[in-house]
């Protein structure tokens, strides 16, 4: 293939994350997150408070009861609204404390210890002393756990190859930027030289993981010409994280008054009378409700397939309700062992569908036919990931549903 073509088709290539990049960060943080089970965090340049809203949902792999966060920035804090609606109500009390100030402030009103801290996307923001400052977080606060995710320059190369990405400048940096307010951007070596740094003499060990690959940039696009098979190597991910955890307790060093002013304090409301754990009913009524999303069409008309088989997973039916998601406390072995529990029943749902449930120890596979009903199919996967493929099995449907005017919950 000549240059031009290259060319040519790197014009035609189009960067969109998917998902978008700032939600694969935020959902990286929060898998990390269910693995320490913290309590308190603390949010270091929480700006409009994208990751706190994300943490206030109930869930007990994640049972925070005290959220901080602060940042230097007046305007954005006042824009910062959490609350949750009725069906999210928690079942956990938490309170949530916002501040003014930077990163040299760290101390008191906060907190002397935290379990977790995350400083998502603000290392680069910083001028040298808060660099310095951000370093001894783990001096000062001593959590169990801590996170920072910063742009990597690395991956810049990837955007010039395809597209002109605005670029900035700063004196003394001999790189563009990718923001304007981005103080520098960091290659993966020079973060790893960092990372290492502040926790020499510490009991920390660090690790890092990329966020955003290649193939997420150009998500449904044919990006695979116009680069080497190596290039999740020779260039990473557009983000890169570095994960701080305590391997031995230590105490932090204390930290005097600072000048952290708090802007805002929320309570949130909560009840322990939330229907937990789900009556055989309430999931019944979910399960039937749910079901209707696999429901085959024909030729993209209201009118279901004839004699059509649809195969569904587990998995697949409680990723697609959030409702099912919330009546188990978000736990997917909550919905395994209710499910397990309605096996060999039959029970009329929506539409006159007729539902019937059959589970083993280990996979679930639903299969719905309009002549008659919805009925187990019992599958081994073998070696391979099942709930993978199956997630796939429900995934062709997918179209179908996009083409409905129906509005579900989810």
């Amino acid at each position: 293939m000549q240059d031009g073509d290259h060319t040519d088709e790197a014009q035609q290539l189009e960067v969109r994350f998917d998902p978008p990049a700032h939600l694969q960060r935020r959902a990286a943080v929060y898998a990390h997150l269910k693995q320490h089970a913290p309590r308190t965090l603390l949010d270091i340049g929480c700006g409009e408070g994208a990751l706190l809203a994300h943490l206030i949902k109930g869930d007990d792999q994640v049972p925070l009861e005290v959220l901080h966060g602060f940042d230097v920035d007046a305007e954005v804090l006042a824009s910062i609204r959490l609350s949750t609606d009725d069906e999210d109500l928690r079942w956990r009390r938490l309170e949530a404390n916002i501040f003014l100030g930077g990163v040299q402030d760290i101390g008191r009103p906060l907190l002397q210890s935290y379990d977790a801290v995350a400083a998502i996307e603000v290392l680069e923001h910083l001028d040298p002393p808060d660099i310095a400052a951000l370093g001894q977080v783990l001096y000062k606060l001593a959590p169990r756990v801590f996170y920072v995710t910063t742009p990597n320059r690395d991956f810049n190369q990837v955007f010039e190859r395809i597209c002109s990405p605005a670029q900035f400048h700063r004196p003394c940096i001999p790189y563009a930027m990718r923001h304007d307010d981005h103080r520098f951007e960091l290659s993966r070596q020079e973060f790893c030289a960092w990372a290492h740094s502040i926790i020499e003499g510490l009991p920390y060990k660090v690790s890092f993981q990329g966020i955003g690959s290649v193939g997420s940039a150009f998500a449904g696009q044919d990006w695979l010409p116009l680069f080497p098979e190596d290039t999740a190597d020779i260039f990473g991910c557009s983000t890169q994280m570095a994960v701080f955890e305590r391997t031995e307790h230590f105490d932090a060093v204390p930290i005097a008054s600072a000048s952290m002013k708090l802007v805002q304090t929320i309570v949130f409301p909560f009840s322990t009378e939330d229907g937990y754990p789900p009556t055989e009913t309430a999931i019944k009524e979910l399960v039937a409700y749910t079901a209707l999303y696999f429901r085959p069409l024909y030729e993209n008309t209201y009118a279901a397939a004839a004699e059509e088989v649809v195969t569904v997973s587990l998995l697949h039916l409680y990723e697609v309700s959030y409702a099912l998601q919330r009546i188990c406390r978000f736990t997917l072995h909550v919905f395994q062992t209710a499910m397990s529990k309605l096996a060999g029943q039959t029970w009329a749902g929506e539409d006159k569908l007729l539902l019937q449930v059959q589970v083993d120890s280990e996979n679930v596979c639903y299969t719905y036919n309009t002549q008659a009903c919805m009925q187990p199919v019992m599958e081994d996967p073998g070696e391979e990931d099942g709930a993978a493929r199956w997630m796939q099995d429900g995934a062709k449907f997918d179209q179908n549903l996009n083409d409905r005017d129906d509005e579900w919950e989810t």
